[in-house]
């Protein structure tokens, strides 16, 4: 399988930041405390739509999301309309998603939930397991669930849970989980996902740490367990400087750090450009503090870019790394055609320098950035 989204929401307050790494977003953000290691989205609000996690490729059949979630507050009533939903999509639309749906059943605290797939209006089977989400000490519970996207009777699906007291449980269903329609489009496969935390009552819920995963590749194979995502921000220049700070920026950490902790705004104009073809600008980044003794199943770079003037260019991802024999490498190739800030992205399962497994010192002083590639 191979890793396709990450998202830990550090470093990002409002919609403004992260419809630029969606398609789409909608409703409002908010740290939260109690969180894991990242911050968590709070609201009752949000929908985020994914871009398309496969750049233009052929939909897949198989998928796994993982994702914490948490329910914050009691009141979350078993009257609710609208749930919470985790959905994979075609160009079409919605394919399947799985909701978390208030459970009747009672638990001191309230916030009480089962898992439910659905196929349209159709509700294929719901967790035979309660899950208790906003109990004294306020735990998380992470789950996994994994869906072959197919019409008629060939697509299926599961789930596993993770909390104090149970790891790599799997989730038991009310009714048949294989040999089922899961392509509401009629047509097999997704490429894309949606995730929303829509409520109509007065409640706060949480997500955190989510994974997405596609059946393609061989790094990644099957549900990851649970996943914990911290970011490493830019701390200074790298060993490679060719594009010029504009906008008032007084270093290349200032351009960068996309963040509105570090911004007096979310559009902040300080940036670094250029319009020489070949021009490369790294960046140091922070160390990882919390992910030392782990493996680590891959890692994200979010260039935030735009056109300064109509017309189009190419920018490539960039990596440097400095320890054992120094060598900086390009990857994805974005193609820049707004005057609006986007947001491109590349996930590396494997160190591009050389194409093995992440360890915690090539992470050491790495260096990531930018290529004026055409």
């Amino acid at each position: 399988m191979t890793l396709r989204h990450i998202d830990g929401f550090e470093g990002q307050r409002d919609t403004g930041l992260f419809a630029r790494s969606y398609a789409s977003t909608s409703g409002s953000i908010s740290s939260l405390a109690g969180q894991r290691i990242g911050n968590a989205i709070a609201s009752n609000n949000i929908i985020l739509r994914t871009f398309d996690l496969l750049d233009g490729a052929a939909d897949q059949n198989v998928w796994v999301i993982g994702f914490a979630f948490r329910a914050t507050s009691t009141g979350w009533s078993n009257s609710a309309t609208t749930h919470p939903y985790f959905a994979f999509r075609n160009a079409s639309g919605e394919q399947i998603r799985l909701e978390i749906a208030p459970s009747v059943q009672s638990f001191p605290g309230g916030g009480n939930y089962k898992l439910r797939v659905v196929r349209g209006s159709t509700t294929l089977a719901t967790s035979v397991q309660t899950f208790n989400g906003a109990n004294a000490d306020g735990a998380w519970t992470y789950f996994e669930f994994k869906v072959t996207v197919r019409t008629g009777t060939s697509g299926s699906f599961s789930a596993r849970y993770h909390d104090k007291k149970h790891k790599n449980q799997m989730v038991t269903w009310d009714a048949a989980n294989t040999g089922v329609n899961t392509a509401n489009q009629g047509a097999d496969g997704a490429d894309r996902a949606e995730i929303s935390l829509s409520n109509n009552n007065t409640v706060t819920l949480a997500l955190d740490n989510i994974y997405i995963l596609d059946g393609v590749g061989s790094v990644n194979n099957d549900m990851l367990g649970e996943v914990e995502i911290e970011a490493l921000d830019v701390s200074g220049t790298g060993d490679t400087n060719e594009w010029v700070l504009n906008g008032g920026a007084v270093s290349l950490e200032d351009a960068w750090n996309e963040s509105a902790i570090v911004q007096s705004t979310p559009e902040d104009d300080s940036r670094a450009s250029s319009s020489v073809v070949g021009d490369i600008s790294l960046a140091t980044l922070t160390n990882p503090t919390y992910l030392r003794n782990v493996t680590i199943v891959g890692t994200q770079m979010r260039l935030f870019c735009r056109m300064e003037a109509s017309g189009t260019r190419d920018i490539q991802h960039f990596y440097r790394k400095t320890t054992g024999t120094p060598a900086q490498v390009g990857t994805k190739i974005t193609t820049l055609s707004s005057t609006s800030i986007v947001c491109s992205t590349d996930t590396q399962e494997t160190d591009p320098n050389t194409a093995a497994a992440w360890l915690a010192a090539d992470l050491d002083g790495l260096q990531i950035g930018v290529e004026l590639d055409a």
